[in-house]
């Protein structure tokens, strides 16, 4: 059997290709479509191409600690913290909103893109300048305190976490908030926010309950965008802002 294959439990054989994420064919991006070299002496942040098959210039880095937010040690590693100055924008705004109203709320913000954008590894898309990964808000199910992780926790359709995380609980209030400042945002708007079925019913329903602005419930209803490998984060991604010509 080759190695890049394995049965799975229904007893088929299942294989990952080379250059290949979760199985879908990764789209190369095709210099050849865009005046690179207009682009390359450029002073202004470009985002080229789509999400999932792009280029990224002269980008913004998204700070490494803020208001309200931290970004991931593993996505400075990477060098993974580079974006559209939208985004950086949108995210600073988002957390500092957040922690106004809740105080000591810290989002964690995970991988952007690499900095001239192009294939990240772990990431069919985030190539842009367009897309970030973002933790959830947690707290701890027992004291009510907020729980900041280093890595992304999976809850289910209860809102709880499962095996060394069961005693954690995604707190609907602050993820709410979360996701209402970033649909609401005035300059940049929110393409796609990416999560699982049960979490984003979740939210709905608690959005429903405590009654918010009915156009704050359209948009969300549709950015939140059922992804079943997002039940251990956000995967947020803004439209091309209309000063990028070459966005796709």
């Amino acid at each position: 059997m080759p190695r890049q294959c394995k049965v799975n439990r229904e007893g088929r054989l299942q294989c990952t290709l080379q250059g290949t994420t979760r199985g879908r064919a990764l789209q190369k991006f095709d210099a050849t479509t865009f005046p690179m070299d207009q682009i390359r002496k450029s002073r202004s942040p470009l985002s080229v191409g789509l999400p999932y098959a792009g280029r990224l210039h002269r980008p913004a880095a998204m700070p490494v600690s803020g208001k309200g937010f931290l970004l991931l040690a593993r996505t400075q590693e990477r060098n993974h913290g580079w974006a559209l100055p939208e985004l950086v924008e949108l995210l600073s705004a988002s957390a500092a909103r957040v922690a106004r109203l809740y105080p000591k709320s810290i989002l964690t913000v995970g991988d952007l893109s690499p900095r001239a954008g192009g294939y990240a590894p772990g990431h069919r898309s985030h190539q842009s300048g367009r897309d970030v990964d973002l933790g959830f808000y947690i707290v701890d199910g027992r004291s009510r305190y907020q729980i900041v992780t280093t890595e992304f926790v999976h809850f289910n359709e209860s809102a709880r976490g499962a095996g060394k995380y069961a005693h954690l609980m995604f707190d609907l209030e602050r993820n709410w908030e979360l996701v209402e400042a970033l649909v609401s945002h005035k300059t940049v708007h929110v393409q796609k926010i990416f999560i699982s079925s049960q979490l984003r019913d979740l939210l709905l329903q608690y959005a429903d309950a405590v009654a918010r602005p009915a156009d704050v419930l359209r948009r969300a209803r549709a950015a939140l965008s059922v992804d079943t490998a997002h039940g251990d984060h956000y995967h947020v991604r803004i439209a091309c802002p209309d000063n990028q010509p070459h966005c796709r």
